[in-house]
């Protein structure tokens, strides 16, 4: 069954690399988990994202994988950190007659997680409340409060994804996304 909520995914990846204590975590590229991290950042729950590209799989002589393992001896591209990613020459391993100009790229985002000074995990938990099947709209004066103000309310807008706070400044509603503390 294909994941039909990029966003719930998104968060979930999150908080589970959160709850093991990881550095960053990796996700498919779309622009609303690009939006979604960058307003995680302003917020203060992430240190920082990252997009980075690299050619489709099908157009390489190995899988990912293999290569990954070739290069750093591990066969997860999420345990590979950013700068030696972009290191590899993709073009060494693409099929013959392609090269790096005319091949489509997948797009990844890295998210870099953030902890406190002891360790503790600034993303304790998130809860999504508008999903695929039913949809949340609030008003201007229904945008909820999250652990007393202690968390974030992120709303989607007609001026893009805000936080419940901006969102009650601007004097504007929007679809209920999720709730983070």
């Amino acid at each position: 069954m294909p994941m039909t909520d990029t966003v719930a995914d998104f968060l979930i990846r999150l908080k589970n690399a959160s709850m093991v204590r990881k550095e960053w975590v990796d996700a498919d590229y779309s622009s609303i988990r690009e939006q979604l991290a960058k307003l995680l950042k302003n917020e203060g729950y992430i240190i920082d994202y990252k997009v980075f590209e690299v050619p489709f799989e099908k157009y390489l002589k190995k899988p990912y994988s293999k290569i990954i393992f070739e290069k750093f001896k591990t066969t997860e591209m999420s345990q590979v950190p950013l700068d030696k990613l972009q290191s590899i020459d993709w073009s060494e391993y693409l099929k013959d007659g392609y090269s790096l100009d005319n091949v489509p790229k997948r797009k990844f985002i890295r998210v870099f997680l953030k902890y406190g000074p002891q360790g503790e995990r600034v993303i304790r938990e998130v809860k999504k409340v508008s999903k695929p099947g039913r949809r949340i709209y609030v008003g201007k004066d229904e945008i909820p409060l999250v652990r007393a103000g202690l968390g974030t309310v992120i709303l989607s807008t007609n001026k893009g994804l805000l936080p419940g706070y901006q969102a009650r400044k601007l004097g504007i509603g929007g679809e209920v996304i999720c709730f983070i503390w």
